[in-house]
C-alpha cells in the first residue's frame, strides 16, 4: 500500500475568510465567500487526484473499478452492474 499523497501545497496558499459571518454582512457577500471556500476546496482536491493519477499510472475511474474488484472477488462484467 502506498503512502497518503499529500496535498499540494499551491492548493493550501489560497486563505479564504473565515466561515464565521458577521452580522453585518449583506447575504450577497457571505454568498460569494462561501462559493469562494468551495472554490478552493475543489481545486484542492482536484490537484490531489491529478497527483495521485500521475503517482498511480492509472486514472481515477481505473482505479475505483479495481478497488471494486478487490473488494467483490469473482465479480463479472454482466454481474458488475447489478451492483
Amino acid at each position: 500500500m502506498r503512502p497518503a499523497i499529500p496535498l499540494p501545497p499551491a492548493a493550501l496558499t489560497e486563505q479564504a475568510e473565515p466561515a464565521t459571518p458577521s452580522p453585518a454582512e449583506p447575504a450577497i457577500q457571505r454568498g460569494h465567500r462561501v462559493l469562494q471556500q468551495v472554490r478552493i476546496a475543489f481545486i484542492a482536491v482536484k490537484s490531489h487526484l491529478q497527483q495521485a493519477e500521475r503517482q498511480a499510472g492509472a486514472t481515477g475511474a481505473q482505479v475505483w473499478a479495481l478497488h471494486a474488484i478487490r473488494r467483490l472477488p469473482g465479480i463479472g462484467v454482466t454481474t458488475w452492474p447489478a451492483r
